[in-house]
């Protein structure tokens, strides 16, 4: 209700979200029921809480923000929650490097990564759980989709070293080619079909190839 009384964008629009707002409320209060029943028992550690990591002996660094992290008083375990809007928010392929991906979904890996070398050490938490969770009612089978640990929803262990390898070899290529202003894109790996679909074309000197199809 304050979020709706201290909108000031525009009067039609405003208008219009007020006479929605006991629709926003049920999504709103069916995806937390959900969340919470999915949680039950833990505590909330942090929610919107910032991070940041440098490596000794690295002229760059990690930083990012972290949707919530719960605590199992029970298993005396971390979870790692990211939330999205939808299924389709979150990475098709798996999440761990393979012989079809080359590079895994960076999300999740660095995440882990950060909490696990804090700079402030009091911040520091070894996480073994991590899941995404949808906050589309619409898609209620799909709610909960566990990346790591068995609270999340997977119960064998997954060794994630050869994912770590990999992100932070690509983070090594990112940091050298910023510093040579080295920006070109190969085109034998890319093309029309993997560019339209990039979530960073807005900034890439490519858009206006893909604009035009090729």
């Amino acid at each position: 209700d304050a979020a709706l009384a201290e909108f000031r964008a525009s009067y039609l629009a405003k208008l219009l979200l007020d006479t929605t707002r006991n629709s926003f409320f049920a999504e709103i209060e069916a995806t937390v029921k959900t969340f919470c029943a999915k949680y039950k028992g833990c505590t909330v550690d942090a929610v919107e809480e910032e991070y940041d990591y440098y490596p000794e002996g690295k002229d760059y660094y990690f930083s990012g923000r972290i949707d919530c992290l719960l605590y199992s008083p029970d298993s005396a375990e971390f979870i790692l929650i990211d939330f999205k809007s939808s299924t389709r928010a979150i990475h098709k392929d798996i999440f761990y490097v393979s012989d079809d991906v080359e590079i895994p979904d960076m999300q999740m890996p660095i995440y882990l990564y950060m909490l696990e070398n804090q700079s402030d050490k009091k911040k520091r938490r070894k996480v073994e759980n991590a899941a995404f969770f949808n906050v589309n009612t619409s898609d209620e089978k799909n709610r909960n989709v566990p990346y790591l640990g068995e609270l999340s929803g997977i119960k064998e262990e997954v060794d994630l070293e050869k994912t770590n390898e990999a992100f932070l070899k690509c983070a090594e290529t990112f940091a050298e080619n910023l510093k040579v202003q080295k920006f070109d894109v190969d085109d034998k790996r890319q093309d029309y079909n993997v560019c339209r679909s990039c979530a960073y074309k807005a900034v890439c000197r490519r858009t206006f190839t893909v604009s035009r199809g090729k």
